[in-house]
């Protein structure tokens, strides 16, 4: 799963452009820049809803768990 975490810079994304044989003006560069950047943008927002999905579901587990003990632990209070 190495290839989610890899990055792919705007200078390496322009050098294989110049060797698939486009020519590259400052008006082409600027705009293979911007979207680069939102697609960059768009993957951290990804990225982002995924580990707060997991941060969520863990919580619930945890939130659900401190529940049971605190209900076990005053059980076992009146027991004894």
């Amino acid at each position: 799963m190495a290839y989610k975490n890899y990055v792919l810079e705007p200078a390496r994304m322009l050098r294989i452009a110049m060797q698939a044989g486009k020519t590259t003006t400052k008006t082409t560069q600027d705009e293979l820049k911007k979207k680069i950047e939102r697609i960059k943008l768009k993957t951290r927002g990804r990225w982002v809803w995924a580990v707060e999905r997991s941060l969520l579901k863990e919580f619930k587990e945890v939130s659900e768990r401190d529940e049971f003990l605190a209900k076990e632990m005053g059980r076992f209070g009146e027991e004894y």
